[in-house]
């Protein structure tokens, strides 16, 4: 029960840390803001959850889910989040570095879209605007 309790305090810590690092750089993009947020971002997900988005996106496509889930403990809202701060991190990214962010959100969202109980308009939309932008 104690190593149950334990993981649930890791997976609500995951959750707390990608949602800070999410509103941080929706407020930086609202402020004009966006370059200067996205290096601490990056420092962030690597200082506080391991997670080096240089590394992210060399894994393939078809091992990303896969690790992300069991090394990292994610849940479809991790997913969601990271997915939200990737597409953040690419607007600000070179134009290289941008498709490989959209194309690893394009593996979550679709992921999502696979696995999830609800279906989301707004992932919909986000699927086919990735899509036109790649």
């Amino acid at each position: 029960m104690e190593q149950r309790d334990y993981l649930q305090k890791q997976i609500d810590l995951l959750g707390k840390v990608l949602g800070k690092i999410l509103a941080d750089l929706l407020g930086a993009k609202n402020e004009g803001n966006l370059e200067n947020q996205a290096v601490q971002a990056k420092q962030q997900l690597q200082g506080e959850l391991d997670l080096n988005i240089s590394e992210l996106l060399q894994y393939p496509d078809a091992d990303f889910i896969k690790w992300l889930s069991a090394e990292k403990k994610f849940t479809d809202e991790h997913f969601e989040k990271l997915a939200e701060i990737m597409i953040l991190l690419g607007e600000s990214a070179e134009t290289e570095n941008q498709k490989a962010l959209y194309q690893k959100c394009l593996v979550i969202y679709s992921h999502l879209e696979e696995t999830g109980n609800t279906y989301s308009v707004d992932r919909h939309e986000r699927i086919e605007r990735l899509k036109k932008s790649l």
